[in-house]
């Protein structure tokens, strides 16, 4: 199950980490402009945000093999159509077609079908399970396939993966769809399931105020991330960095998530999700306040680092909480309104640091204010432990 759930979130999400490769190529193609054929990833991300609360709901309501085969599905036709696509428009239209297909591929996903399998090792089978090795592969692949066969077949090969994942999908979820049929039986027998429409769903959820604590302290951690990812070579300029030490950096950051998924894993089956967060929390508000103080680049090796094994566990502590705080039956409505809650603010943050940085000249006042967001959460980490609330 954790394997085929890797394979599920990687290439459901190649299009995607991968499309910096294409862009130069596409635009040449088409004679478009750079925002025009940048739009295809921000559609992307739009629509799986737009879409979490749906596929939440329906997690609750439908078996995860119909969702994940419908995801491969969709994704299927939405990379034909890029490849397809004689304008821009269409390329962007078939983006807008892989969105709805990668919400279907999420790691909200993937949970819902490792929580059958995996009780007191729930954290490190997600940390498995959402390792993005997509994200450290895809574009050197990409950049070969490129080379020999044009920017269409990279698309072609994608349509190709989400097909055969389809196939994977029905095979490697047959026992677990067994298991989920048997306690979807019995809940229904029960009259726990059918009986809960989608605005009692809804509100159960949002009534926890330990729900809005953890989805706030998800989305202001993700947002640091985010902000790192689209301004560190403006911010390596900001520190007389050179471009290649700058994109180095980010390389760093996105090999260090790697370890960082099953090593908060572990922590969060250990001591539990509030430790992680609480951890993760101290050492983004430590590294930030290092920014403020315009570190030399080893200093910066380390807090990149550092940084990047706190990204990789976000989603792994965060879905940890959601477990352990959600009743089984609302279990998905929660994660997609909490899914959607955290890509609206992640979006937000990278903007508003830019527009700081246009302002005053530096990302100061945006670190500045980060640190205290992250210091909150840490805090907020320790009051649910003294209080025993349920995470």
């Amino acid at each position: 199950m954790v394997v085929m759930g890797a394979i599920v979130i990687n290439i459901g999400g190649l299009g995607v980490v991968s499309i910096g490769v294409m862009v130069p190529s596409v635009m040449t193609t088409f004679e478009a402009n750079l925002s025009v054929v940048a739009l295809a990833s921000s559609i992307t991300l739009i629509i799986g945000g737009v879409a979490a609360p749906i596929v939440g709901r329906l997690l609750d309501l439908w078996s995860v093999r119909r969702i994940l085969t419908a995801g491969a599905v969709v994704t299927t036709i939405g990379n034909l159509i890029v490849y397809f696509s004689t304008s821009v428009w269409i390329f962007n239209a078939g983006y807008f077609v892989v969105g709805l297909g990668v919400a279907c591929l999420a790691p909200m996903v993937i949970v819902k079908l490792l929580k059958y399998w995996f009780d007191d090792k729930l954290g490190v089978a997600t940390g498995f399970a959402t390792l993005p090795i997509s994200v450290v592969l895809a574009p050197l692949a990409a950049n070969a396939i490129v080379g020999a066969h044009g920017w269409r077949g990279v698309y072609l090969t994608f349509s190709v993966l989400a097909a055969i994942t389809c196939v994977i999908v029905q095979f490697a979820t047959q026992q677990a769809e067994g298991h989920s049929t048997g306690d979807r039986q019995e809940a229904t027998q029960a009259g726990d399931i059918e009986n809960i429409n989608l605005l009692d769903a809804y509100r159960a959820v949002l009534a926890s105020t330990w729900f809005w604590v953890v989805t706030l302290s998800m989305a202001i951690l993700s947002a640091g991330s985010v902000v790192l990812l689209t301004h560190m070579v403006v911010f390596g300029a900001d520190l007389g960095l050179e471009n290649l030490q700058s994109v180095s950096l980010l390389s760093l950051f996105g090999l260090a998530t790697l370890p960082g998924g099953p090593v908060f894993g572990w922590m969060t089956d250990r001591f539990g999700p509030a430790v992680g967060f609480l951890i993760i929390g101290i050492c983004v508000a430590v590294c930030f306040l290092f920014f403020l103080g315009a570190p030399a680049f080893p200093t910066l090796v380390i807090l990149m680092v550092v940084l990047g094994l706190c990204g990789g566990g976000f989603f792994v502590v965060f879905s940890g909480h959601l477990s352990a705080l959600l009743d089984e039956r609302i279990f998905g409505s929660g994660i997609g309104i909490a899914t959607m809650i955290m890509m609206v603010v992640a979006a937000a943050a990278a903007p508003i640091a830019g527009y700081v940085h246009d302002l005053t000249g530096s990302f100061n006042v945006y670190f500045a204010v980060h640190i205290a967001l992250a210091g909150a959460v840490a805090a907020s980490m320790v009051v649910m432990m003294r209080t025993q609330a349920k995470p």
